[in-house]
């Protein structure tokens, strides 16, 4: 089967590549530096304004990313993603002794685009609406498709722009982007269909397969599937959180009722110990929902469900050792 060279893997893996093509490319990325002591470390905050952002240079799921104010803070926070990494990275076949600083873009909003890309043509097939956990963690909490913001041109170019200047020329790709003041950061990139469930809610949404349209796309990137990318519906997923503790019972409500309930399940068990939600591996649970009408404004109604289901389904207890 045909693949991606090898260049474009690696700069689409390594963040650290991929910032340095961002900028060669002109295009807005959070300034990022590579660092693998803490005597690196305490040379790079000189230049670098507070807050920032702590991570591994090779990871996902926002795994081993943490938010430092000061100094102190740094230090910790590089502490904190090693020992993610020390658990992990055998397992992802990733690097676990380098890490990034980088500025922090203050804001919420936050999107992703996933892009079709072929040999001489990329499209975009939706903008997806992300929620993020509270700070200081940034563990994606929800997802809704389409995004308020699909038809929105200047965040379509960007999505392209960076696909282009990373040389994705083969099948669905994720880009991350920041909003601030109405302006546009790319976080990163993947050349890969998104994950949590992103590619369901396409499928619901558009009723498209767009795991088909990956793969068409390395049989033969020259040939553009004769597709209109059209919502006809909305899709979103939201992940439960239950209160801290250890799970002392758990109830299921009565939720056939409820028309825009599609699924939930559960990721936790009784006796299993509710953390922070610090990554992917601390959600309790998922539930996925659809309506027909298409937001106009951000919207949390999923968000909303999900955390009332939570506080009826997750009886905690704090009788625990943290």
């Amino acid at each position: 089967m045909p693949y991606l060279d090898d260049e474009v893997v690696e700069a689409c893996r390594n963040k650290h590549l991929m910032k340095e093509v961002f900028e060669k490319a002109d295009i807005p990325t959070p300034k990022s530096k590579l660092f693998e002591t803490i005597e690196q470390l305490k040379e790079l905050i000189q230049t670098f304004e507070f807050p920032v952002i702590i991570k591994p240079v090779d990871f996902g799921g926002s795994g081993g990313v943490y938010l430092a104010h000061n100094e102190a803070e740094c230090k910790e926070a590089y502490m904190k993603s090693q020992k993610v990494m020390a658990a992990y990275a055998d397992s992802f076949k990733v690097s676990k002794n380098t890490f990034l600083i980088e500025t922090f873009i203050d804001s919420n909003e936050e999107v992703s685009v996933e892009v079709l890309c072929g040999e001489n043509f990329y499209e975009v097939i939706t903008v997806t609406e992300k929620y993020l956990s509270p700070r200081p963690w940034f563990t994606e909490m929800g997802h809704l498709v389409p995004s308020h913001r699909y038809k929105d041109e200047n965040i379509k170019k960007l999505a392209i722009q960076a696909c282009k200047s990373l040389g994705i020329n083969r099948g669905v790709a994720h880009i991350e982007i920041k909003i601030k003041d109405n302006n546009l950061y790319v976080i990163e990139a993947a050349a890969r269909p998104g994950g949590d469930a992103i590619m369901d809610l396409v499928e619901s949404s558009y009723s498209i397969n767009p795991y088909q349209l990956h793969i068409e796309m390395y049989i033969n990137n020259k040939l553009k599937p004769p597709f209109t990318f059209r919502p006809n519906s909305t899709s979103a997923i939201a992940f439960m959180k239950a209160q801290k503790g250890k799970i002392a019972n758990i109830n299921f409500p009565d939720i056939s009722k409820d028309t825009e309930i599609k699924r939930i399940s559960l990721l936790k068990n009784i006796g299993d110990i509710v953390s922070d939600p610090e990554n992917w591996s601390s959600r309790d649970g998922l539930v996925q929902f659809g309506w027909p009408e298409l937001p106009t404004t951000k919207i949390y109604k999923h968000i909303n469900k999900a955390n009332d289901l939570a506080n009826k389904i997750f009886d905690s207890s704090d009788d625990y050792n943290e």
